[in-house]
């Protein structure tokens, strides 16, 4: 699907190559491209520098050689059952775009991704993507599978890997797993084992439950972390918003406590009337050097909207009461 195409990088760095053979050089770039009516449109420049990027502009203006192909990463796909069980590609980086004398279409489909041809295993991978795994039933098959509902998909294909080879996860096995992935406390582990020894149904059934609940709890500290801790102390949101949330998320499932300790520890966001006060009509002061008495005769405000910068006047002044 052209819409998902991504060009932000391609952009940057808009290379030609010949058949996708990176090997062969760079053999020129592509100008003026963009997206109009469904369709991917650029202008070809010829490196003439380089011997096949001069015989390629030869063979290409006098029509020999007529074609194009792009070759992308960061795959995602869509499966649409309405049309005859495709795999639509429906999000994708475009990564380099080649003259080719005969290009891929949609009877030969050849993918690139990481700049090699998709081969079986990597079609599977890419196969799994966030959008099959966020369909409806999957948490249950993954509990099925053993695995949690944030599975990964190497996970997964492991998983299934050990089941074709007759080897189920063990009740064990999955209990270790749901210790190691948060949602179930070390100190459960014993009795889960010895409580679900005879019953896997039973253990999925509740390792679902448990999962579940746990991710409610991580999306709310989550939340909180945006909405409240952050934005009390000013702290940049924009920048950690820009950070995939996946990523913040699993730091908290890691270790949330630890994750929160070194947030507060980031110096909280410093706005340039912090620094400056108007007093009078022309009469400017640094806030830098406030003491907290400044704060209580001429600010009290600002004292009662940031906890943060009481403390620190609080700790400040305690300090300097004992160096007297």
């Amino acid at each position: 699907m052209t819409d998902g195409i991504r060009l932000d990088r391609f952009l940057a760095n808009p290379v030609m190559f010949y058949n996708h053979e990176q090997g062969k050089g760079v053999v020129g770039r592509w100008e003026s491209v963009r997206k109009e009516n469904g369709k991917l449109y650029g202008t070809p420049v010829f490196d003439v520098n380089h011997e096949l990027g001069r015989t390629l502009q030869q063979q290409v203006n006098g029509g020999f050689v007529r074609g194009a192909s792009i070759g992308i990463g960061s795959v995602e796909y869509d499966y649409d059952p309405t049309s005859n069980d495709v795999m639509k590609v429906i999000s994708c980086e475009l990564l380099e775009v080649s003259v080719c004398d005969i290009p891929s279409n949609s009877n030969a489909l050849q993918l690139y991704y990481d700049g090699k041809p998709v081969d079986g295993a990597t079609h599977r991978r890419l196969a799994l993507n966030q959008s099959t795994l966020s369909q409806p039933g999957m948490d249950d098959v993954l509990a099925a599978l053993g695995l949690p509902s944030n599975a990964t998909v190497d996970q997964i294909l492991a998983a299934i890997a050990r089941l074709k080879n007759g080897e189920p996860l063990s009740v064990e096995e999955r209990v270790n797993l749901a210790v190691k992935r948060g949602y179930i406390e070390a100190s459960e582990k014993v009795s889960l084992i010895r409580d679900f020894r005879n019953s896997t149904a039973g253990l999925s059934a509740y390792l679902k439950h448990r999962s579940q609940d746990f991710e409610k709890t991580v999306d709310q500290e989550y939340n909180d972390l945006l909405r409240k801790d952050l934005r009390s102390r000013r702290i940049n949101v924009g920048k950690l918003q820009a950070i995939p949330q996946n990523e913040i998320k699993d730091m908290i499932r890691n270790n949330f406590a630890t994750f929160k300790r070194f947030v507060e520890c980031i110096e909280r966001r410093r706005l340039v009337m912090d620094d400056i006060v108007l007093s009078g009509s022309d009469r400017r002061e640094m806030r830098m050097d406030w003491t907290l008495d400044d704060y209580r005769r001429k600010d009290p405000a600002a004292l009662r909207k940031d906890p943060a910068l009481l403390a620190r006047l609080l700790e400040q002044e305690k300090n300097h009461k004992q160096n007297k």
